[in-house]
């Protein structure tokens, strides 16, 4: 049975699922790629239940889609012969259907502004995920989330994924695909935008 529910009403099964091993820490969190699809209504259904904070992780969109590719091409053949040729085909192909700038969870300016539609700012974090591991990317975390600070672990490597190069002619279609996302996120963040973003913002207008 699932844990959620298209009623408002009834989220036992989910809270029930959220409190399973819980014994009093101040936070609990559910953390998942998936809800960058979600869209103001359903956000607002997640803020009802209690003082929900929410915490985004942008990441640059090129790194995040080839990730997202190697990881969709090992989930469909873990054995597969030629992991590199297999990834390409996958990526040129999202690319000739031209389905890439209306993949939802690539669209951060539609995902941002369903969440801030209907939840306040101040319950709302922003991070990017080029800093997420810096010290003091993590102490702003605690402290948007009211808990003693945490020391990152920079070094440690969970659920690591298959290992493929993105050719340049590739990376170069992701850079028109994404162009609007580079500005939108640019236009928002200015300087506190990380360098990797804007120097793949700036080479599809000079490359």
């Amino acid at each position: 049975m699932s844990i959620y529910t298209d009623a408002p009403e009834h989220h036992e099964a989910y809270l029930s699922y959220l409190t399973q091993g819980f014994s009093g820490q101040p936070v609990i969190c559910d953390i998942t790629p998936a809800y960058a699809i979600l869209d103001a209504k359903d956000f607002s259904e997640m803020g009802s239940l209690g003082e929900s904070c929410f915490i985004f992780i942008l990441r640059d969109p090129i790194d995040r889609m080839w990730s997202q590719i190697r990881m969709a091409v090992s989930a469909d053949a873990a054995q597969v012969a030629d992991f590199q040729t297999a990834c390409e085909a996958r990526a040129q192909h999202l690319i000739d259907s031209k389905r890439l700038p209306k993949l939802e969870r690539a669209n951060y300016r539609r995902t941002m502004s369903e969440l801030e539609a209907v939840i306040p700012l101040h319950r709302i974090k922003y991070v990017f995920y080029e800093d997420l591991f810096h010290a003091h990317t993590m102490r702003d975390i605690c402290t948007f989330l009211g808990i003693s600070p945490i020391s990152p672990k920079a070094d440690l490597r969970s659920n690591s994924g298959r290992h493929a190069m993105l050719p340049e002619h590739l990376k170069h279609s992701f850079r028109e695909a994404f162009a609007l996302q580079y500005v939108f996120i640019l236009n928002r963040f200015g300087a506190a935008t990380p360098a990797r973003w804007q120097i793949n913002s700036a080479q599809r207008v000079t490359g």
